[in-house]
């Protein structure tokens, strides 16, 4: 079976940040960082045929 970004990593963040909302508490840092978490989600979502994550490695060049 074929598992997709959504089965990988959207669906399991969202159960989490639903988890972690209780432990929030009145904290309006952490809460930001689910409500950022919970964007993520949603823009995967909405926009998962043309959206991802890439990792570029680059180099400074050689000082003389």
């Amino acid at each position: 079976m074929r598992r997709d970004g959504r089965s990988i990593f959207s669906e399991p963040m969202a159960e989490r940040t639903a988890a972690l909302r209780p432990a929030v508490g009145s904290s309006p840092e952490r809460a930001a960082v689910l409500d950022s978490l919970e964007r993520e989600g949603e823009m995967y979502r909405k926009f998962r045929k043309s959206y991802g994550y890439t990792c570029d490695v680059m180099q400074r060049p050689a000082r003389n």
